[in-house]
């Protein structure tokens, strides 16, 4: 049944999801974006990995089958390639100040349903205006 289903090594059954991330028109250099099991949905949360604006993820690293909470950061190792985490609390006092405001990540409004065997195509467009 499982194998029908997708399943992850976890048995869970998965689904792979892809899609675009932009920030005010235009795509997200570096980010993390995570989909968490909401409401009734069983499962382990997955995360992608954003670059220049486009996430993938395999059926067998996917999020489960049901509705997702979705959360976007910025990924500040691949923002700041060349300083270490030392030099990036130095230069900015503490974390630098994420583009990407929290209402799509500690705060997040942003929601997915996936569904066996749909496309399962999720883009957001964020926009760092306050709502």
């Amino acid at each position: 049944m499982c194998l029908l289903a997708g399943c992850g090594s976890d048995g869970v059954p998965r689904v792979a999801v892809e899609g675009n991330v932009l920030l005010d028109d235009k795509p997200v250099p570096f980010a993390t974006i995570q989909f968490i099991p909401a409401a009734d949905t069983p499962g382990p949360l997955a995360t992608a990995t954003v670059i220049d604006g486009h996430y993938r993820l395999a059926k067998s690293q996917g999020p489960p089958i049901g509705k997702l909470r979705v959360e976007i950061r910025t990924d500040y190792g691949r923002l700041h390639p060349t300083e270490s985490p030392e030099q990036i609390v130095r230069q900015f006092g503490g974390a630098p100040p994420d583009p990407i405001p929290a209402r799509y990540h500690r705060d997040s409004i942003l929601e997915a349903t996936t569904e066996a065997g749909g496309s399962n195509v999720f883009s957001f467009s964020l926009t760092s205006k306050p709502e």
